[in-house]
């Protein structure tokens, strides 16, 4: 996830003009997972600072985490 748009450039889309900026992980202690994909999903929340958002600064980002599944925040490239 965190290389999808490496070297992913088209004629359609210039090289850089899509990237990953950060991937949330919640790994689960078991592979049935501790809490359903729904209330993990509900986790995070993204809400526009500004009317037509243009760049990730222009959004306010929140990521929780529940009492025993917590979140890995890992930066893009």
């Amino acid at each position: 996830m965190v290389t999808l748009f490496g070297n992913d450039g088209s004629a359609a889309r210039p090289e850089g003009s899509i990237e990953v900026h950060k991937v949330c992980w919640w790994k689960h202690n078991s592979k049935l997972g501790q809490y359903s994909f729904a209330k993990v999903h509900r986790l995070s929340d993204n809400k526009r600072n500004i009317d037509e958002p243009k760049i990730i600064d222009d959004y306010n980002i929140l990521v929780k985490e529940l009492d025993i599944l917590k979140v890995a925040i890992i930066d893009g490239l």
